[in-house]
């Protein structure tokens, strides 16, 4: 006995039915194992109880490798991803059956195939496949593969090393898209013989098995199995309309074999009307199913567009069950390297992630043996670049989830945590700002346009909730307060120290912003002291367009993570100047390792050390308050006095891993 096996849903139930009739003519001894890709076409094939027929459900076969890729698949690409699991089913069902044909829904034979298998056995090989054999106006072997998926016989055993291999790429990639050396489930089969051909056999008489491409080449009257590519049907109450696809088809064929075909399928619809099955139109994908799979084979032939707008692979391959990390717009230092962290802590909470970085900068060495990793890179204008990707790059992805670990929200259609650690929405009426800093202004419209896409919004202290709340009327309860966790200090032995004799050194880490307030620095001089002091800025002197003391201050231009902490450590303290913060990193790196600090009692501040005795405030922008402040610092010193910060480092997560569990618990709900 032969067993054959093939699927279909529901729109190509008409074809399965003719399928099974031809079999039922022309094949003695046969089992037809058919998977119901939808409960559906169970159901009604079981009330039907045809001959010769075992039924499968797909819905109870369904694995978890297929759940995760469904969704972002249309319904053809998804029922050619099953495709290599229908033996494995098959064999599974029945552990007796040592060999099986998998045949696509839309043949019909024509004659016994028993010359076929007679070729088959006299090979010697475990799995049988054929060759397109394209008639020369219709060869797309390049595009589309040699060989075809339409019939293949595998032997239980010794065929699964192909059939498992080719399982694991169709789940990998399979789409109706040509990319790669890739299309579909068919293009893999191009490898076959090289990769496999100790195991793999090609129909060697190619006049069998014809389809539309060859039958110019091939006489019709030899051939066993037709395959009727590309023919789709309207099916009226009283008339068929059948649509032949690419093809031109001889007159002699459209009347002796399509006509008998056409005439099959219509009394398999019309005899199914009887069991009430509404006839579907076999070109029914969804508007977005279409639209998506239009833009795709669009672009294929535009790659300059691909270039431009940063149209990657993962734009193919995300599903529902994706999680997406986006960091594209992080190129900061110290912002990457708290990034960085987090990104590899996040990882680990969440299956099947897709993380997006920046193409230049610190996180461009970003490495996951787990994750796909997708970098972007931007041909346009930054401006241009940001709007497209806030307004139009990720409506495309199918994910479920996404960590946007910036300042501005995108438009996805799935949840979005946004984590806000920039305080460039904060300062308010944008007619306080000036042209220079028209990237805020840009910062609060594309906030404003998109915060109804935020599912969740993260920040780090309630200060910087409470604003935003009050100016984009954000509702509170979508604001969740999680900190910076206290970092892990791994200090580098200290050669040479700041500390000079009868001096004090103080140490403010700061990029050169307006917000940062290194003018307050201009309105004083070391004659402001009575005592030697030296102020150490992480900028270089080009940055700033007005002049500081030399003796005063030092600069020391940009310096990586550990550099920082390594000048914290040395110092006899930090000097914090800022105007505007949301979290305020170096004051938390200032309290793990036990420095004094002088910063502005603003909102920020005082969010992170409350009245606590031992920090040392001044009024914002007030030079004489400043000078008071290192004075008393001065003072305290000289009698030995430290800092201490131990309640206040209970206040913090105390590593990125708890940082993350408190993202996952908020993505969760």
């Amino acid at each position: 006995m032969e067993h054959f096996v093939t699927l279909f849903d529901q729109v190509f139930l008409p074809q399965g039915l003719a399928l099974h009739m031809s079999m039922q003519r022309h094949i003695k001894d046969y089992r037809l194992w058919i998977l119901c890709m939808e409960d559906q076409v169970f159901e009604i094939l079981a009330k039907l109880d045809l001959e010769n027929v075992n039924l499968l459900k797909f819905s109870e076969l369904e694995t978890e490798s297929l759940k995760k890729v469904k969704s972002s698949r249309s319904r053809g690409e998804y029922c050619w991803t099953v495709t290599p699991f229908a033996p494995r089913f098959v064999f599974e069902s029945d552990h007796t059956i040592q060999r099986v044909t998998y045949l696509d829904a839309d043949m019909w034979f024509r004659k016994p195939p028993t010359v076929i298998f007679d070729e088959f056995e006299k090979s010697g090989k475990s799995l049988l496949f054929t060759d397109h054999a394209y008639s020369p106006e219709y060869d797309n072997s390049t595009e589309f593969g040699q060989f075809c998926v339409q019939f293949m016989i595998f032997k239980r055993n010794d065929s699964e090393v192909v059939r498992k291999w080719w399982e694991d790429k169709c789940i990998e990639w399979c789409f109706y898209k040509k990319e790669e050396n890739k299309f579909g489930d068919q293009k893999y089969l191009d490898l076959w013989p090289v990769k496999f051909k100790n195991e793999v056999h090609i129909l060697a008489n190619k006049e069998l098995i014809l389809a539309p491409w060859n039958l110019t080449r091939f006489p019709y009257g030899n051939c066993v199995c037709f395959h009727f590519h590309g023919l789709r049907m309207k099916i009226g109450t009283r008339s068929i309309k059948p649509n032949y696809g690419p093809y031109k088809i001889p007159l002699k064929v459209l009347r002796y074999v399509y006509k008998d075909y056409i005439n099959e399928l219509w009394n398999s619809a019309h005899y199914l009307k009887k069991f009430n099955f509404k006839l579907l139109n076999q070109s029914n994908e969804t508007f977005k199913l279409k639209l998506k799979i239009i833009v795709r084979n669009i672009l294929q032939y535009f790659p300059w567009i691909n270039k431009i707008l940063n149209v990657n692979k993962y734009f193919y391959t995300t599903t529902s069950e994706t999680t997406i990390i986006n960091a594209s717009n992080i190129y900061g230092k110290r912002a990457s390297f708290s990034t960085y962290k987090l990104i590899m802590e996040l990882e680990k909470k969440h299956e099947n992630v897709t993380i997006i970085l920046p193409e230049t900068g610190n996180l461009s060495d970003y490495k996951s043996s787990t994750s796909k990793i997708y970098f972007i890179k931007r041909y346009l204008p930054n401006l241009l670049s940001r709007v497209y990707e806030c307004f139009f790059y990720y409506r495309f992805m199918d994910a479920s989830l996404m960590y946007t670990l910036g300042d501005i929200p995108v438009r996805f259609n799935g949840r979005q945590i946004l984590l806000k650690n920039n305080p460039n929405l904060l300062k308010f009426p944008l007619s306080e700002l000036r042209f220079s800093n028209f990237k805020y202004i840009f910062s609060r419209i594309m906030f404003r346009l998109n915060k109804n896409f935020i599912h969740k919004m993260i920040v780090q202290n309630e200060f910087v909730k409470k604003q935003i709340v009050e100016r984009y009327n954000i509702l509170s309860n979508k604001i969740e307060i999680v900190r910076q966790p206290l970092p892990i200090i791994n200090l580098t032995d200290i050669k040479k120290s700041l500390k000079n004799n009868n001096s004090l050194s103080l140490f403010y880490p700061a990029v050169c912003y307006e917000k940062k307030s290194h003018k307050l620095l201009r309105r004083i001089n070391h004659s402001s002291f009575n005592y030697l002091i030296k102020i150490y800025l992480t900028i270089r002197e080009d940055d700033i367009s007005f002049n500081l003391d030399t003796e005063l201050t030092e600069f020391v231009g940009g310096q990586d993570p550990q550099d920082i902490l390594d000048f914290c450590n040395k110092s006899d303290g930090l000097l914090f100047l800022s105007n505007e913060e949301t979290c305020g990193l170096s004051l938390v790196e200032a309290i793990v390792l036990g420095k004094p600090v002088i910063c502005p009692r603003l909102p920020y501040s005082v969010g992170i050390f409350g009245n606590h005795p031992d920090i040392i405030y001044f009024e914002q922008d007030n030079t004489e308050s400043l000078v008071k402040s290192i004075n008393l610092l001065q003072t305290k010193l000289n009698v030995n006095w430290k800092p201490d910060w131990s309640l206040l480092i209970n206040n913090f997560p105390q590593n990125w891993r708890a940082v993350a569990d408190q993202f996952h618990s908020i993505s969760s709900t």
